[in-house]
């Protein structure tokens, strides 16, 4: 059946940046079987054999999650290492349901292991010799910029980017890495 071609990615660290953004590496189990990512694309992950408890007609205590298949897609916020560096990759998230509360909440430690269903989308920035490139973004919007910062000409990028004052960790971090 299909069991043996399930790929894993698992939670191997964790850094709280704000009170409700963290970041999160992932390494993938077997690299070889999962697609090649690019800076610019989302990953899909699934969260149902953490969270799923089932079929439910009505949920009073939580509506929202009626029925929820708990696969989650996010933005790739790390770029490859090297041209073989697909083996990990990183999200940056904002906490803001069940999913994300439940990474908030995990101790790496613990070994979360997920199911990554692949990558996909391609939210490419392209900045031709000599060109100016502006970026607009708002809080977290920030992901796909971040996967592609190394490969552009920072001096010719316009940054338009709104915070929360709560989110001005994020701003300083990002500015570090970059």
């Amino acid at each position: 059946g299909g069991l043996e071609k399930q790929i894993h990615a698992k939670l191997i660290d964790k850094k709280i940046i704000t009170p409700t953004i963290a970041r999160f590496r992932f390494h993938i189990a077997d690299p070889e079987k999962a697609s090649k990512w690019k800076p610019g694309q989302y990953v899909a992950l699934s969260f149902a054999d953490e969270l799923d408890i089932g079929y439910s007609h009505m949920r009073d205590d939580d509506p929202k999650s009626l029925n929820d298949d708990f696969l989650r897609t996010f933005t790739v916020s790390s770029r490859q290492v090297s041209l073989d560096g697909h083996d990990q990759f990183e999200i940056t998230i904002r906490k803001v349901g069940v999913v994300t509360d439940h990474l908030f909440k995990f101790n790496v430690q613990s070994e979360l292991e997920v199911p990554l269903q692949g990558f996909g989308g391609d939210f490419i920035i392209e900045q031709s010799e000599g060109e100016s490139v502006a970026f607009v973004a708002g809080g977290v919007g920030i992901t796909p910029l971040l996967a592609q910062a190394q490969d552009l000409d920072l001096g010719r990028l316009r940054l338009f980017w709104t915070n929360r004052a709560d989110d001005i960790p994020l701003v300083t971090d990002t500015f570090a890495r970059i």
